[in-house]
């Protein structure tokens, strides 16, 4: 891959990786420093394997990129707490585990709650479900993407629904029916947000 290749690709990954960076430090100048990190990391793997951009996850591929600026974000933030450089929002975070000692952010989030790649992961799944959401409005009529909101996001019973839409209990469950299977194609196209 040439300078000009790699430069392009770099622009096109960087606005996720930014976003991916800055989900884990919650600090724009930790984030650019790590993404930056990632960046010669990557391109120091393309010299060494002079093979073309995978996507599996060898030497040079976008998968290794990402892996790069989750540790790079990761390790930030490990190092602004070791040297004690976490702002007052950011210390107010440290507690103190059961055996006296003060635990990091990333230690509390071991032990109570979703682990930093969990956190993206989660965001990328609830990006990637608007996306769908999205196309399911343009798919379906507005009256039935209606009906199916005030149901399954509402959680509304039906025969309410159809009473104040006008329609048959039938009608309206059958127009919430195809709402439904359209979602599920829309979503069964993107594999991504299966995988989650």
């Amino acid at each position: 891959m040439t300078e000009s290749e790699f430069a392009r690709r770099l622009s096109e990954l960087r606005p996720l990786a930014l976003r991916i960076a800055f989900g884990i430090t919650r600090n724009h100048s930790d984030t650019e420093d790590a993404v930056q990190e990632a960046d010669v990391k990557w391109w120091k793997s393309f010299g060494l394997s002079n093979q073309p951009v995978a996507s599996s996850g060898g030497p040079g591929s976008d998968a290794l990129y990402f892996r790069l600026v989750r540790c790079s974000a990761i390790d930030a933030v490990r190092k602004r707490w070791r040297r004690g450089k976490l702002g007052t929002a950011e210390s107010d975070l440290i507690s103190t585990g059961h055996d006296g000692v003060e635990q990091s952010p990333l230690d509390q989030a071991k032990s109570t709650g979703p682990s930093p790649d969990q956190a993206v992961e989660a965001t990328e799944r609830r990006r990637r479900l608007d996306q769908c959401l999205e196309k399911l409005k343009d798919a379906v009529p507005p009256d039935d993407f209606s009906l199916w909101w005030q149901c399954d996001g509402h959680e509304r019973p039906v025969p309410d629904i159809a009473t104040e839409a006008g329609l048959s209990y039938e009608a309206t469950k059958s127009r919430i029916r195809r709402v439904r299977e359209k979602l599920r194609k829309i979503i069964n196209a993107d594999s991504n947000l299966q995988a989650g």
